[in-house]
């Protein structure tokens, strides 16, 4: 269910018909019930993403640094709380969350880039996913023994808990739809040269 008290009205402003009766294009939205036109910015996002381990949060803070005024870098685990990740339901709540974000930004011609968990499917499966532009995914994966390594460093993973995140990272390495960098040997400024030039050929935007 789309959040009625979301900061961009997603509903027509005219006759209140849902975001799924809205049809948007890069310039405006039209309402498919009243016909009604509203200007509007629909932006594309980049989502950095991958199994926790692999390298995001620090990459995502040399990034935030490295990139221009232009991108808004954001590491979603400062916005995830405990009742987010309650169940499917919870966590698709959250990802609404991040979309309205980016159309916000959108209006202050600003390119979102977020760092963090979350996979294609589940931008997909959004209700508004018509109101983004293009979602650029790039993954960070890393071997298995590696991951392995890293994640006993973090005492609040459980070890129950890293079985299920190396078949994840595992699914991140199969995943062709979507380019990869391997972090395993990679010192974390290379990467984010990577994903740098990476995201400077997805905008058409150098970084200042």
């Amino acid at each position: 269910m789309v959040n009625r008290g979301a900061v961009v009205d997603f509903y027509c402003q005219c006759c209140g018909a849902d975001p799924g009766k809205q049809q948007v294009s890069a310039a405006d939205v039209t309402c498919g019930e009243c016909t009604a036109s509203r200007p509007f910015a629909r932006a594309d996002i980049v989502n950095v993403t991958g199994c926790p381990g692999t390298g995001k949060s620090t990459v995502g803070r040399l990034l935030a640094r490295r990139l221009g005024a232009e991108y808004v870098v954001v590491d979603t685990d400062m916005l995830n709380q405990s009742e987010d990740n309650v169940d499917e339901h919870t966590w698709a709540t959250f990802i609404e969350r991040l979309l309205q974000l980016g159309v916000c930004l959108a209006f202050s011609a600003h390119t979102l880039v977020l760092v963090g968990y979350s996979t294609p499917w589940q931008w997909d499966e959004q209700p508004l996913r018509h109101f983004l532009g293009e979602i650029h995914h790039l993954a960070l994966v890393c071997s298995d023994d590696e991951l392995g390594r890293r994640l006993s460093r973090r005492p609040w993973i459980d070890a129950t808990e890293r079985p299920g995140l190396l078949n994840l990272n595992r699914r991140f390495r199969t995943m062709d739809s979507i380019p990869r960098i391997d972090t395993t040997t990679a010192a974390p400024h290379d990467v984010a040269d990577i994903l740098i030039a990476r995201i400077a050929a997805i905008t058409g935007r150098e970084p200042n």
